[in-house]
């Protein structure tokens, strides 16, 4: 199965990507912030759980925020709604069919 987003839903990403970004970040600085304050961990402890923090959001941060354009709207729109970075407000945004598409694949997951 094929499906290209339109060029709304494109634009619409387009505008929300700064502040997705941002919200990851906050997210991974969070997490980051508890590790470190965890004081059941030792420093080795916390410098390898951090490490493999780094490691693992490296990967999704390109999934996610790289490669942008038209033709990978629709699995960026999915990625987003499907890590829970986008709120329902930003994910009414998108088109009817898109909104829809993303749903039933997400309830198949």
């Amino acid at each position: 199965m094929s499906y290209q987003a339109s060029e709304h839903d494109y634009k619409h990403l387009k505008k929300l990507v700064p502040m997705l970004h941002e919200r990851f970040c906050k997210k991974f600085n969070v997490e980051t912030l508890g590790i470190l304050t965890n004081e059941k961990l030792t420093n080795l402890d916390k410098y390898n759980t951090i490490y493999a923090q780094v490691k693992n959001t490296d990967k999704t941060i390109q999934e996610l925020f790289d490669d942008i354009k038209r033709s990978t709207t629709f699995g960026k729109v999915y990625g987003f709604y499907k890590s829970t970075l986008l709120s329902e407000e930003e994910f009414s945004g998108f088109s009817e069919d898109t909104k829809e598409l993303i749903k039933k694949m997400t309830k198949n997951v």
